[in-house]
C-alpha cells in the first residue's frame, strides 16, 4: 500500500542508504502501528518509502529495520521479532525509531481534543506535537540517520517553523566490525 489515506497525512519517510533491501516492520504495544499501513515494507537500495500518519495522532509506535529477509520481508538475517530463522531470532538489540505522531486538530482544549485526536496510553488526547526518538539504547544493528523536516509547521497550531533543538540525529558511521569487540569472552560471571 502507498500513498496517504482519508484523514491522514504522508509525514515519515525511511530511506535506505545501505548496500543492500531493508526491511521495516512496525512493532508497537498490542501490535500497534499505522492502521493503513502495510506491517512490513521492502525499501531497495537509494529507494524511499513515506508513510501515511492519522491526523488524529498516534501514539507509540515503532520501527525496527531488518536485512536479508524473504520475499515477505521474514526469516531476516537481521531481526528480532518472530517468524526467525532457522537458528532463532537475534537478541533484541536493533536500531528503532519510536515515535507518537501529534493530533492535527489538537486546540489546547481537552474536551475537544479528547474528541478530535487518538488518547493516549494514559487517557489524555494527543498533543499537536510529534515525539520520536531514535534509540540505540537497547543496542543497533544498522547505522541511521534522522532528519527533520516541520514543513513549515511549528510547535503550536499557527506557529511557523521548530527550535534548533529539534535537529538532526546522525549516527550513520555505526559499524559491528570497527565499533564492537571482536576478542572478549564474557560469561555471566565476569
Amino acid at each position: 500500500m502507498a500513498g496517504a489515506y482519508a484523514d491522514s497525512s504522508k509525514r515519515f519517510r525511511v530511506t535506505n542508504r545501505c548496500r543492500e533491501p531493508i526491511w521495516i516492520e512496525q512493532a508497537g504495544p498490542d501490535g500497534g502501528g499505522l492502521p493503513q499501513e502495510d506491517p512490513i515494507i521492502r525499501i531497495d537500495v537509494d529507494g524511499s518509502y513515506t508513510y501515511s500518519i492519522p491526523n488524529r495522532g498516534l501514539a507509540s509506535t515503532r520501527f525496527l529495520p531488518k536485512t536479508g529477509c524473504d520475499a515477505d520481508g521474514n526469516y531476516c538475517d537481521i531481526q528480532s521479532m518472530p517468524p526467525c530463522p532457522a537458528g532463532g531470532c537475534d537478541l533484541p538489540v536493533d536500531t528503532k525509531f519510536e515515535s507518537s505522531w501529534g493530533c492535527m486538530y489538537w486546540t489546547g482544549d481537552p474536551a475537544k481534543d479528547k474528541e478530535s485526536c487518538t488518547l493516549t496510553g494514559q487517557g489524555n488526547p494527543s498533543t499537536y506535537q510529534d515525539w520520536w526518538d531514535g534509540s540505540a539504547v537497547d543496542g543497533w544493528t544498522l547505522p541511521f540517520t534522522i532528519l527533520v523536516d516541520d514543513g513549515g509547521r511549528g510547535l503550536l497550531p499557527g506557529s511557523e517553523g521548530s527550535p534548533d533543538i529539534c535537529g538532526p540525529v546522525v549516527c550513520a558511521n555505526l559499524d559491528a566490525a570497527r565499533l564492537c569487540p571482536q576478542n572478549e569472552f564474557l560469561t555471566p560471571q565476569s
